[in-house]
């Protein structure tokens, strides 16, 4: 299968599964624990993720997200959806972020040496179940990005620079999706290199700061096949909640 294909699946899997309904029902049922637990911290906070069988029988684990006390009481957790899957003797990581009001279903994919050389500089443990920790507390703060095309690579026209809290990803952009290859932490940054990064997370935190509008302008418009799955979606919300409007709770952000 290729990126896309797989991406296809997925994204099949969260609206036909109803994986989004199902995982905000959830949240929704949590909703007054997660503002207890989140307290009067100032950071953001991961709660316990759970897990969500979809019908071709790929696993969804969903993490819920507590931004801020006021997001939190307003709005919910945002929820990151998150795929494990054997490749090439590693695990690659899928992640998608979905805005069903704008049709945009966002899939990153995270190749088995990312987290490899991530766990070299913050981790160090290699069980699966401390694996899938280190994934969720890297999406804490780095499911944000700022990124920018490789002008003139020697690794094709698609390839990507992207800037993310901890430091610098490199990869490829193939149409809407983003393919991570490797990841090198600032203190690993050649002096040339220095400058660049710095402009980016300029950049990268304006973005994180502002009101999100401008960037889905950005983004690469989902194909008429993956629209029409959007529409699936909105009718099943139409039957279980008779209102086309999709409440604010159920779009999932990346955080």
């Amino acid at each position: 299968m290729s990126w896309k294909d797989i991406a296809d699946e997925l994204v099949a899997d969260l609206l036909e599964s109803n994986v989004i309904g199902k995982s905000t029902q959830w949240v929704r049922e949590k909703q007054s624990r997660y503002i207890k637990a989140f307290g009067d911290r100032k950071e953001r906070c991961r709660f316990k993720e759970f897990t969500l069988l979809s019908d071709r029988n790929n696993r969804f684990y969903i993490v819920p997200i507590g931004m801020n006390k006021t997001s939190l009481k307003k709005n919910g957790a945002y929820k990151i959806y998150i795929v494990f899957f054997p490749y090439k003797g590693g695990v690659c990581v899928c992640t998608l972020s979905a805005d069903i009001e704008r049709r945009v279903i966002t899939p990153d994919f995270y190749l088995p040496h990312f987290f490899d050389r991530y766990r070299e500089r913050y981790e160090g443990n290699e069980n699966s179940e401390e694996f899938r920790k280190t994934v969720f507390d890297f999406l804490l703060y780095n499911g944000e990005t700022y990124s920018e095309k490789v002008p003139d690579s020697k690794y094709g026209e698609d390839a990507i620079i992207a800037r993310c809290v901890d430091g610098i990803m490199l990869g490829h952009k193939y149409g809407n999706i983003h393919l991570y290859k490797t990841f090198i932490s600032d203190d690993m940054l050649f002096d040339d290199q220095k400058a660049k990064s710095l402009e980016m997370e300029r950049k990268l935190y304006q973005f994180m700061d502002k009101d999100q509008k401008e960037s889905y302008n950005k983004v690469d418009p989902l194909t008429p096949e993956e629209i029409a799955l959007c529409d699936k979606l909105k009718a099943v919300l139409i039957e279980k909640y008779g209102s086309s409007r999709i409440p604010k709770s159920m779009i999932t952000k990346k955080v």
